[in-house]
């Protein structure tokens, strides 16, 4: 599985959603920006976040 190596603060588009998901130590997590925690994020999940980062960096 791709990894997504942008930042939500990096991408205008991304910075709208309520939450990231990103790799950490093998596992993939959903975080939530509003302090919400954060909980591991599931295989469609992270299919669909790379999808978004890869269309918003064209």
């Amino acid at each position: 599985m791709p990894i997504a190596k942008e930042k939500p603060a990096e991408n205008p588009i991304l910075q709208d959603l309520d939450f990231f998901i990103e790799d950490r130590s093998g596992i993939w997590v959903k975080q939530w920006k509003s302090g919400g925690g954060c909980c591991p994020a599931t295989d469609e999940e992270v299919v669909m976040w790379n999808l978004l980062v890869k269309l918003t960096d064209q």
